[in-house]
């Protein structure tokens, strides 16, 4: 995974690389970890955006959602953000 302005470039098992638009991170202090959204903009079959999570790193290691908590944690930061981006309010 390499970080660049704004933008992830994410290599798969099969070494094939696809870059993602960050869309915003941010920090849980209760667990002291760090999170990002992340898109690539493809559509999923409701018509929305994918948006994709993933806890990271100070090296920007990327690691999987695991505690159903976090999942459900992340998933409501999801939908305050979209009421935000419904009022106008941009990010990144």
């Amino acid at each position: 995974m390499i970080f660049k302005e704004e933008m992830l470039l994410i290599e798969d098992k099969n070494g094939n690389q696809k870059e993602y638009a960050i869309l915003v991170t941010f920090d849980i202090e209760e667990n002291g970890r760090s999170y990002v959204l992340y898109t690539d903009y493809s559509k999923n079959e409701d018509n929305s955006m994918n948006v994709f999570a993933s806890t990271y790193d100070s090296f920007w290691n990327l690691s999987p959602l695991i505690e159903p908590e976090e999942i459900e944690f992340v998933n409501e930061y999801i939908k305050y953000l979209e009421a935000d981006i419904k009022l106008g309010i941009n990010f990144l």
